[in-house]
């Protein structure tokens, strides 16, 4: 692999990674508290939220927008 391929494989995993694991965390913390108050379905919705919405939404975000290219998705 060349410098180049490494470089926009550390790039997208630093972009990915962290924004993945902010929404993770506040969704780990809504589903605790939608599971202990008796709300599976809210549960169910953030989680799902959480794994389609919003990393098609960054992954759309890289490729076009921003300029990364196949690189964000």
């Amino acid at each position: 692999m060349s410098a180049s391929t490494d470089q926009a494989a550390i790039l997208y995993l630093r972009i990915t990674c962290s924004v993945n694991g902010i929404f993770y965390a506040s969704m780990y913390a809504l589903d605790s508290f939608a599971l202990a108050s008796g709300a599976p379905k809210l549960a169910l919705a953030n989680s799902l939220i959480n794994a389609f919405i919003m990393r098609m939404g960054l992954a759309l975000l890289l490729s076009a927008p921003l300029g990364y290219g196949f690189i964000g998705i």
